[in-house]
């Protein structure tokens, strides 16, 4: 997972778990196209949004920091459950356990 490239966040950096400027730099438009590219191509049956939770700094970078992917997931998934701060979106049509395509 690209996630320097995606978010500015390097495990084990104190800067980049602070959101210092120092980690913007990292962060590269054309990850985020590839990214959201394979997700519509290949959009997975659930999403774990972690960032609530603060699993291991995550709380630092909510999902709403980034558009695009908080439009995808929002417009195409429902949120099932919490568990322990983690929300596991669904796909629309995935209530059967079969997607719709």
């Amino acid at each position: 997972m690209p996630q320097a490239s995606l978010t500015g966040y390097v495990p084990g950096r104190r800067g980049s778990r602070s959101r210092a400027n120092e980690s913007a730099s990292l962060v590269r438009e054309e990850h985020w196209d590839l990214l959201i590219q394979e997700l519509e191509t290949r959009p997975p049956a659930f999403v774990l949004d972690t960032a609530p939770s603060g699993l291991h700094g995550w709380d630092r970078y909510p999902m709403e920091d980034f558009p695009r992917l908080d439009a995808f997931v929002r417009s195409g998934y429902r949120a099932i459950a919490d568990v322990d701060g983690v929300w596991i979106w669904r796909r629309k049509g995935c209530e059967s356990g079969v997607a719709d395509e």
